[in-house]
């Protein structure tokens, strides 16, 4: 006999949402319906219940793979095999009908078999069971290429066991190629476990056995010891109330669980249907602790308003975003449900959350006071921001999140002092107390953005320091990399604002200058320039009303550990650009108006900074250069030119910057 369902097959398949998220529902919803059959068969005495579910692997992989440590040989479909009723005259109608009505009593929506075509080609069916005539075995193939085809029934012994086999063959790539398919047998048991937990907490599961079929070398696996060890010692049950409805709540310390998050799991007709992560709202993701043992919390959540509101899909309920007390099929909203279990959550885990909030308090206090005093304020002002961050957080998520309530809070408090400008007291008391608080908050911020922009300096100098050091590669860095800390190459002041440039590292009086240009050529600054490219070139100081360059600065870098300069020295190099620019009639245009270079009257402030080489230090002897009193520093003063020429080493330049920034560092605590 051969039959076909009363719609097209492929389009109640198509129809079906994909669950690529539980690649393994085909196999948890044949595991279902053997519960149901046994409990069908026993009169609802599940524990004379026997189902196994059997792992079938590609069998050429098999042999392929006898080293152990090599990859696990595809899984290619399962069978899972019960004791129960079987497929009668009556389940068989029923199983070729759309949407049956059967299993509805027991919460059955007659639509799970259909996720087994979406996920494996087809499945065959044997079945001994039982009639008034006798016992009788049927088998039936389905799949979507042919439908629902039943053989007729045959006669066999009454000593032959009454059980039904389902055999689900050629898992989908596009399903079981995914991670959540898993590849062991003790990952799936957990999983079928976990899937089913609910009958096991309710004592309504039968013996459910998972056989790797096709490893010799493997166990069956009893999920009801896996059960009784791992799970049914930390279980604690209890009811809660939302709006009208009741709820069952199930609290779990999952120990050694593959599980890495925790969740929330709503449940409908004894299985798990939705499962939500849970860990933002308990303030944390990491795994609590519990005398030495690590655990991650599960809460399953039944209740018969779940069990009446379930899709026939069994991935998701029927019923609103946000409660509805006036609808009276769902009063209560998915939103509600989590807010209220989670609360409880919190209750249930109070002891290690204190436990984690203050790790986490401590984690990030000592990371602002040591690492980034700059976000102090945030901590003090802010400490709900705490509840967003791990105690194994890093100092990169912590930068995130602090900074980020950073400029929620500023705003706020300006927010908060334009507010109070706008109010009309009868007398100051009235809002001193207000203001006070309001000033405090703005001050504190002020400070911190001054200690950001501090620590950024050190930072800074510790970068420069940094490449001044031989590489792994046995080099040093060329002097562009240098450049470029301190300004960025062929870039200028109109390109990059004041935070952008580092020109404090070589002097302070470099920091603020009308305009700065970084390895541009000298045509394109001055009047009759050449293209020679003086590293950096500032304006340091333009007289606003004749605009007179009053102060000319020239940077000039060096490679680190340059032996030899055949044609010119670093001195020679930059007062030849000096001479050039002396002589340019006029410079760039400030607001339309050209800046003129006096030669009686603009000095020039002239850096040449490389490594002090032998060559180097007996050229500043020869040219009349002074040492600097405890520096590796030289210094001349040119008359002719009215340029202060300083001669610099490398490694004195952070030494310099730091000394600069030392009361600073040490005020903030963060060394020098």
């Amino acid at each position: 006999m051969s039959a076909k369902v009363n719609s097209e097959l492929e389009g109640i398949v198509n129809l079906i949402r994909g669950f690529k998220a539980k690649p393994l529902m085909p196999v948890f919803e044949a595991i279902v319906n053997s519960i149901q059959s046994v409990e069908e068969r026993f009169d609802g005495k599940v524990e004379k219940g026997r189902i196994t579910v059997r792992i079938r692997r590609d069998k050429q992989q098999c042999l392929q793979f006898e080293d152990e440590s090599r990859k696990e040989p595809e899984i290619v479909g399962f069978e899972i095999e019960d004791n129960g009723i079987g497929f009668t005259d009556e389940n068989f109608e029923s199983f070729k009908l759309v949407a049956t009505k059967k299993k509805a009593t027991i919460g059955g929506k007659g639509l799970g078999r259909f996720t087994w075509l979406k996920a494996f080609d087809r499945v065959f069916i044997s079945s001994v069971f039982d009639t008034d005539g006798g016992r009788k075995k049927r088998t039936i193939e389905f799949s979507l290429a042919k439908g629902i085809v039943g053989s007729p029934l045959v006669d066999v012994p009454e000593t032959e066991e009454i059980r039904t086999n389902v055999s689900l063959e050629h898992f989908k790539p596009s399903y079981s190629s995914l991670q959540s398919a898993y590849k062991t047998a003790e990952k799936i048991a957990q999983r079928i476990l976990e899937h089913s937990l609910v009958a096991f907490l309710n004592d309504r599961a039968p013996e459910i056995i998972v056989d790797d079929l096709d490893k010799s070398d493997s166990s069956p696996i009893a999920l009801k010891d896996l059960f009784e060890k791992t799970i049914k010692p930390y279980a604690r049950d209890s009811n809660l109330d939302i709006g009208p409805e009741r709820f069952k709540i199930i609290d779990l310390k999952l120990y050694g669980t593959s599980v890495q998050m925790h969740t929330m799991s709503l449940c409908a007709d004894s299985r798990e249907v939705l499962s939500v992560e849970i860990g933002k709202m308990l303030g944390t993701t990491a795994q609590f602790d519990d005398d030495g043992k690590k655990f991650v919390y599960s809460v399953y959540v039944t209740g018969a308003y779940l069990d009446r509101t379930v899709l026939p899909t069994r991935d998701d309920f029927e019923i609103p975003l946000d409660e509805s007390p006036t609808v009276p099929d769902t009063p209560v909203g998915k939103n509600q449900i989590i807010g209220a279990v989670s609360d409880h959550a919190k209750q249930f885990l109070a002891a290690p959350l204190a436990e984690l909030k203050q790790r986490r308090e401590e984690r990030v206090r000592h990371y602002v006071a040591e690492r980034n005093p700059a976000l102090r304020a945030v901590v003090k002002y802010c400490p709900e921001v705490l509840d967003q961050l791990d105690p194994n957080a890093s100092e990169e998520r912590i930068d995130e999140v602090l900074y980020a309530r950073k400029g929620e809070a500023e705003f706020k408090v300006r927010q908060q002092g334009a507010a109070l400008l706008k109010t009309q007291p009868e007398s100051l008391a009235a809002f001193e107390g207000e203001c006070r608080a309001v000033t405090e908050k703005y001050e504190a911020f002020q400070k911190d953005n001054l200690s950001a922009y501090v620590t950024y300096r050190k930072f800074v100098i510790d970068l420069f320091q940094k490449k001044l050091e031989l590489r792994p590669d046995g080099k040093f860095e060329n002097e562009e990399i240098l450049h470029d800390i301190v300004f960025p190459r062929r870039a200028d002041s109109d390109d990059i604002d004041y935070n952008h440039h580092n020109l404090w590292l070589i002097d302070d009086r470099l920091s603020f200058h009308e305009y700065a240009a970084s390895d541009k050529a000298l045509k394109q600054i001055i009047a009759k320039g050449s293209a020679d490219r003086p590293d950096i070139i500032a304006f340091s100081d333009v007289d606003r009303d004749s605009l007179k360059a009053r102060t000319i600065s020239i940077v000039e870098f060096k490679k680190p550990q340059r032996e030899q300069y055949p044609e010119e020295k670093p001195p020679e190099q930059v007062l030849r650009m000096l001479q050039q620019i002396r002589s340019g009639e006029k410079t760039l245009s400030l607001h339309g108006r050209p800046i003129h270079i006096v030669q009686d009257e603009t000095q020039f402030l002239c850096y040449a900074i490389c490594d002090f080489t032998d060559e180097v230090k007996q050229f500043a002897e020869r040219e009349d250069f002074a040492r600097m009193n405890g520096s590796f520093a030289y210094f001349k003063y040119n008359r002719n030119l009215n340029a202060s020429i300083f001669l610099i080493s490398l490694e004195q330049i952070p030494i310099d910057a730091r000394k600069r920034n030392f009361a600073f560092f040490e005020n903030l605590g963060i060394g020098s």
